[in-house]
C-alpha cells in the first residue's frame, strides 16, 4: 500500500473512472470525485476501501470547498497528487452554439480545472505532490466545430505551462496529458 493520495474530478466515467480504479489497484488512497450519488455508489462498489467516491461538481465551489476541508482534515502529510479530469465538449460552429452552452464548456474545462487546483494547492505544495492536467490535442491544433471546446483546452495548456514555472520552486511537477 502506498502512502499517497490523489484527487481525480470527473471519475464517474472513461479516463476519470479507469484512472480512479487503476491508482486504488496501485495502493493509493484515491478521492474520485463525481457528481451524481449513483456513480458515487458504483465507484465505491467496484472498488477497495482505500477508494473514496466524493461528491464534488468543478463548477459548484460549495462542493469543492466541502471536499477539501473533508479531506484536509484526514491528511496526515502523506504525498497529495491532483488529476483535472472534468471535461465536457459541446461541439458545432460557434454562431449555432447557445451561450450556455459556451458558457458550461468554458466553466467545467478550465474555470473548474483552476478552482479545484487553487483550493487544493496547499495540500499538493505541502506534499511536493503532482498536478496532472487531462488536455486534449485540440489544446494544441484548433479544428472546425470546435472552436469553444478548443478554446478551453487551449486555456489548460497555459495553465500548465504558468504552474509549471509557479510551484517548481516547491518541487510541485505539473504535467498536461492529451
Amino acid at each position: 500500500m502506498k502512502n499517497e493520495s490523489v484527487l481525480i474530478t470527473g471519475a464517474s466515467t472513461g479516463i476519470g473512472y479507469a484512472t480512479a480504479a487503476y491508482l486504488d489497484k496501485q495502493g493509493y488512497h484515491v478521492y474520485a470525485c463525481v457528481r451524481k450519488e449513483a456513480d458515487k455508489l458504483k465507484l465505491e462498489e467496484n472498488s477497495s476501501s482505500r477508494l473514496q467516491a466524493l461528491i464534488l461538481d468543478v463548477c459548484d465551489l460549495e462542493s469543492i470547498e466541502r471536499a477539501f476541508a473533508q479531506i484536509q482534515s484526514v491528511t496526515k502529510g502523506e504525498a497529495f497528487h491532483l488529476v483535472n479530469n472534468a471535461g465536457l465538449s459541446i461541439n458545432g460552429p460557434l454562431e449555432l452554439l447557445d451561450h450556455s452552452d459556451i458558457k458550461k464548456v468554458i466553466d467545467v474545462n478550465l474555470t473548474g480545472l483552476l478552482t479545484v487546483t487553487n483550493i487544493f494547492l496547499p495540500l499538493v505544495r505541502k506534499s511536493k505532490g503532482r498536478i496532472i492536467n487531462i488536455s486534449s490535442g485540440h489544446g494544441l491544433m484548433a479544428n472546425p466545430d470546435k472552436s469553444v471546446y478548443a478554446a478551453s483546452k487551449f486555456g489548460v495548456q497555459a495553465a500548465c505551462d504558468s504552474l509549471r514555472v509557479e510551484l517548481k520552486p516547491f518541487g510541485v511537477e505539473v504535467l498536461a496529458l492529451l
